[in-house]
């Protein structure tokens, strides 16, 4: 415990004087020393930032946070190192909690720094989520209509399918009637061609008879004329 104080003593000199890769490799020494110390992490981030090594030194301050979260140094210095790779929200979060843990001018400053730019970003960010939202609606709208017309498709084609079933069914139908028709035709023709010589001979027949009959009357007349004319012959004789 003695000895990583001390080299951290050593580390802070080195900072002062301006070394500041001797400040991390001391610091490195320290936390070797002991590895569970929260602040010689938070320390040696500290360094990195300065020497514009922001993602060493955002591991440094992850490990002193699983440490010790409620510590205030590493979410200071890890927010520095999300300023410095413009990660402005998540810069923004971390110096507003450090503010919280354990307030200090130089935190503030740069929180009041970062938040415009946190914010902006924020709105921006709702802007597009809301614009993306508005697009998977109107891609959603899409899709309901595309599958609306294709079930109204579906149900024309089936009842255009009905229609062509039941109108084949209906010539089906009258096809299987049709001989059934045409036979009673064809029979009712030979019944007609039968009838008409039928009465076409009842006819001559009828007119033979006729004839016959106005032949036997006018024979019957002629012969009552010849017979009157001989009655009337003798009452002259006499």
């Amino acid at each position: 415990m003695k000895q990583a104080i001390e080299k951290k003593r050593e580390a802070f000199d080195a900072m002062g004087k301006g070394e500041l890769q001797r400040a991390v490799d001391l610091f490195t020494d320290a936390i070797k020393l002991n590895p569970r110390l929260t602040i010689l992490y938070a320390n040696r981030a500290s360094v990195y930032v300065r020497l514009q090594k922001p993602n060493a030194a955002i591991r440094d301050c992850d490990r002193a946070i699983n440490i010790n979260p409620d510590s205030a140094q590493p979410y200071k210095w890890r927010g520095k190192a999300l300023r410095l790779l413009g990660y402005w929200q998540e810069a923004a979060k971390d110096l507003s909690l450090a503010c919280q843990l354990d307030y200090d001018e130089e935190t503030n400053a740069m929180l009041n720094e970062v938040q415009p730019r946190a914010q902006k970003i924020t709105h921006h960010w709702r802007k597009y989520e809301q614009k993306c939202k508005d697009d998977e609606f109107k891609e959603m709208v899409e899709r309901i209509k595309k599958v609306l017309e294709e079930q109204e498709s579906a149900q024309k084609a089936l009842e255009e399918q009905e229609i062509d079933e039941k109108a084949a069914l209906e010539e089906q139908e009258k096809s299987m009637k049709e001989p059934e028709t045409t036979e009673q035709i064809v029979l009712k023709e030979q019944e007609d061609n039968q009838q008409e010589p039928m009465e076409e001979q009842e006819r001559a027949q009828k007119k033979a008879l006729k004839e016959q009959e106005s032949v036997q009357n006018q024979c019957m007349l002629t012969a009552v004329c010849k017979f009157r004319g001989r009655v009337q012959l003798l009452f002259s004789l006499k």
